[in-house]
């Protein structure tokens, strides 16, 4: 694994650049992944945790992420030959949804801040 160079990727990618190939795409999925996972376990673990499937057109996979107090996560993957979201492919449930990369992959992820 070389680090100094996953280091210079990561550090990049957080100043807003755009991912260049593959290896960038991944790292900026995982690293905001993992980050929210570390600063929102509730959202991912524990009794309170929950995980269900959001509605979205055919070719694309959603589904929401959150605790007892709903969901405060969506994520919608394009699938079955599908390569990217259309604007409006997804219906955001109520409250204030901040796009997690905006127009920067396939994968998109929401966050509420409600």
């Amino acid at each position: 694994m070389q680090y100094d160079d996953r280091a210079v990727r990561l550090a990049r990618l957080d100043e807003g650049e755009p991912a260049l190939d593959l290896d960038d795409e991944k790292l900026l999925v995982v690293s905001r992944a993992l980050r929210l996972r570390r600063d929102h376990p509730e959202w991912f673990v524990g009794a309170g945790a929950t995980y269900a499937a959001w509605p979205a057109p055919e070719g694309v996979l959603a589904f929401t992420r959150g605790d007892d107090s709903g969901a405060h996560v969506l994520v919608a993957v394009p699938i079955k030959g599908r390569t990217s979201l259309d604007a409006g492919d997804i219906d955001l449930p109520e409250g204030d949804w901040e796009p997690l990369w905006p127009d920067r992959l396939p994968v998109q992820v929401w966050v509420s801040h409600a």
